[in-house]
């Protein structure tokens, strides 16, 4: 398991069947500063709606966080949520 900011990269068996593979290496984007937690080297991203995977090995990067060695594997990204009594909401940079 790793974290950097409000994400939360965590090892899974398998990506869905449902994901599909997409080139940008950029996770999540900040909201406020612009900044965004990416992937470099070899490792691939899939989507499956509001889902984030990767498989492979790299580092995880973002300009106000040290960066992270994934060792190769097969991941899901989780987003942290905040709670608010009118709903619960995914954190923004």
């Amino acid at each position: 398991m790793y974290r950097q900011g409000d994400l939360l990269i965590v090892q899974v068996k398998a990506i869905p069947s449902t994901a599909t593979k997409t080139d940008d290496p950029v996770l999540v984007r900040g909201e406020a500063t612009g900044h965004s937690h990416r992937v470099q080297g070899q490792i691939q991203v899939f989507r499956d709606a509001d889902k984030i995977y990767l498989r492979g090995a790299g580092q995880l990067v973002h300009e106000e966080h040290a960066p992270i060695s994934l060792e190769e594997d097969v991941y899901q990204v989780v987003r942290q949520r905040e709670y608010n009594p009118q709903a619960n909401r995914v954190v923004q940079d």
